[in-house]
């Protein structure tokens, strides 16, 4: 997706992600200039937002005024309404939040009294009307449409490189804006080490599964396994062991190659049988790291990127482990960009991917959509990419969808 600056690229990619947080997202929509928004769906359903008078319709039925900005206005300076309603989902209302006990509640209600010294009658006032707003009935129905595309959304947004903390670090050192930032980047080593755990506690709990059944499986597999498939399927796992080692994971299925005999090939080939179903835990994952790694080490020139479980994530310059931090902005948006596009998709969702070129050299961005093409297919997921280089664009104008010309089109039938 391409325009103009001002055409609305990023406000296309905030619209389909507040739908898809359904009542939830709804709340964007108060504060956006628009006439009428339409979600057609794949089953032939179609989701109607208006704006008439300030007020919302949801399928063409009246929703809720967007003068509730009101109660905040009257009683909290302006800048700590725009903050509310920026992060109204750490407001104590149950109806947008499920909290595990009446004493959580509490705790984020004296959170904003002891920073904000904000009264309790404007935060009830917003609990009050939340709830009517979730209670109602026919809003239920309406937003129903949408709960085949609930959470199935990914939004990587241009500021990629700072993260927000939780609402549970608010009393801390905040920036102008009311936020706490830091790198993204520091979190990767971390995050890899996660990834990596994970696996290998599924590998654990199905070896446990796999041992327990052992002997039943033994005694009642019947199959005939030659010296022939013997051979191979042991050569089989020494490669496994050799891809688990290239990210240093100390599973080694076999240190030996045992002689075959005859007389024990069917417990080889239930071993064999339970050693691919081992190793296919850790296919998944290694696969991905496999991309990772090809597409970060064939962009950067002079370091490399090493994955590994005690150290999440190393960049070396020659034999020099490089300080995460001291990469350049291009770099970070690399490791990056590219972690969240193959580890924080599930399948079948839809990536929303606002300007990838950010500090990207010409040549990193003419790679973007041939390396996104990879990912979309090892995840099984779909994207929208909103732009502003051709660089990015490269050899897929068949894909691009042009804002400007879409507009210019309109203009030329009105």
């Amino acid at each position: 997706m391409t325009g103009p600056n001002g055409f609305g690229k990023t406000t296309i990619l905030r619209v389909i992600e507040a739908l898809s947080k359904g009542q939830e997202g709804i709340s964007y929509f108060e504060n956006l200039d628009f006439r009428s928004i339409k979600l057609n769906m794949l089953n032939g359903s179609s989701f109607l937002i208006q704006k008439n008078d300030n007020q919302l319709m949801i399928n063409r039925k009246p929703f809720f005024k967007s003068d509730f900005l009101d109660l905040y206005l009257k009683d909290v300076d302006q800048s700590f309404a725009k903050y509310l309603f920026r992060y109204e989902r750490l407001l104590p209302a149950k109806a947008l939040r499920p909290y595990k006990s009446v004493e959580e509640e509490l705790r984020y209600l004296d959170l904003y009294k002891r920073k904000f010294n904000v009264i309790q009658d404007v935060i009830k006032d917003k609990e009050n009307y939340l709830k009517h707003f979730v209670s109602d009935a026919s809003a239920k129905k309406e937003f129903a449409l949408l709960e085949g595309f609930k959470e199935k959304v990914y939004f990587i947004h241009e500021q990629r490189l700072l993260k927000s903390i939780d609402e549970f670090r608010l009393l801390e050192e905040e920036n102008e804006d009311g936020e706490i930032n830091q790198e993204t980047i520091a979190d990767l080593p971390e995050n890899f080490k996660c990834q990596i755990r994970k696996v290998i506690r599924m590998y654990t709990n199905l070896s446990t599964k796999l041992d327990e059944s052992y002997p039943r499986r033994l005694l009642n597999d019947d199959s005939i396994f030659s010296k022939e498939d013997f051979i191979k399927r042991f050569d089989t796992i020494q490669e496994y062991n050799n891809r688990l080692s290239e990210y240093g994971l100390s599973v080694k299925f076999v240190s030996l190659v045992p002689e075959f005999n005859e007389k024990y090939a069917r417990a080889l080939k239930v071993y064999c049988d339970d050693i691919d179903q081992k190793y296919a835990v850790y296919k998944g994952l290694i696969k991905k790291l496999d991309l990772y790694t090809e597409i970060v080490n064939s962009r950067f020139r002079f370091k490399k990127c090493f994955i590994n479980p005690d150290k999440g994530l190393v960049i070396k310059e020659g034999d020099n482990e490089i300080d995460l931090k001291q990469l350049s902005s291009g770099e970070k948006q690399t490791l990056v960009l590219f972690y969240e596009l193959i580890f924080n998709i599930k399948k079948g969702m839809l990536i929303l991917i606002d300007e990838p070129e950010i500090s990207l050299h010409i040549v990193w961005q003419e790679r973007f959509i041939d390396d996104l093409k990879r990912i979309i297919n090892i995840n099984d997921c779909t994207a929208i990419v909103a732009t502003h280089s051709p660089q990015v664009i490269n050899n897929n104008w068949d894909l691009q969808v042009d804002l400007g010309g879409l507009y210019s089109a309109q203009l030329n039938h009105g």
